[in-house]
């Protein structure tokens, strides 16, 4: 990229660079500094977790396939404007980036992706794939729609927890906080059941004690659902 573009776009914040992106016409160099060269060394710690960076040397093309899917089949950018909290895009971005990496491995490297094969005992049944993870429980509508009728089984708790989580991509210390400011809003206060304190102050550990309750409602109805054993969380 251009040094002068980077000397124009260092200055200005996250949410400055998604409002230029958003905008119309969309200013296509904000997007490549923030994607390419901003978050260029997260991209590059996300993609050495995932990758064998010795073996394979494919991180340009991740971070290429990153900002076309991010720009989306409609090129409106929609997942960058579903960002409720623009200047939290850092934590966004890892957790989005690296699932992202994830899924197109097998395409780059071409490897299987683990699936568990279920025999139904009727014979005229075919074989059936389920996911042995929950990041490809929702990729269909079918599924999909079980696990939006799950969630209404959870808490409101759980279901804020879970619902930022997996469909917004927040680190958990940044849907506690949220949710610190969705509580004073509303006016709610969670007493604690340890001796000494009176009320709760949701935090991280607060946040993935709900996502693992969530999870586990949620399993339990799909399993019901469906009729087969889904145990295994990524």
């Amino acid at each position: 990229m251009d040094q002068k573009y980077i000397d124009r776009y260092s200055t200005m914040s996250d949410g400055e660079l998604i409002d230029r992106i958003l905008a119309k016409p969309c200013d296509g160099y904000a997007a490549d500094y923030l994607i390419l060269e901003k978050y260029s060394p997260l991209l590059r710690r996300i993609y050495n977790e995932t990758y064998d960076a010795q073996k394979h040397d494919y991180f340009e093309d991740c971070k290429s396939e990153l900002k076309i899917y991010l720009l989306g089949k409609d090129l409106s950018w929609k997942k960058l404007a579903g960002i409720e909290h623009k200047e939290c895009i850092s934590s966004w971005l890892e957790t989005t980036s690296r699932r992202f990496f994830i899924s197109i491995k097998p395409k780059l490297i071409d490897i299987v992706t683990d699936s568990t094969s279920i025999d139904e005992e009727d014979p005229e049944k075919p074989k059936i794939q389920i996911p042995v993870n929950f990041d490809t429980l929702y990729d269909d509508q079918e599924s999909m729609a079980v696990v939006i009728e799950a969630m209404a089984t959870l808490t409101d708790n759980e279901r804020f927890c879970f619902y930022m989580d997996v469909f917004k991509d927040y680190a958990h210390k940044d849907i506690a906080e949220m949710l610190r400011l969705k509580w004073e809003r509303e006016g709610i206060k969670v007493k604690s059941n340890k001796k000494g304190v009176e009320y709760v102050t949701p935090d991280a550990g607060y946040v993935n004690v709900r996502i693992q309750r969530a999870k586990e409602k949620i399993t339990k109805y799909y399993n019901k659902t469906y009729n087969i054993k889904i145990t295994s969380w990524k």
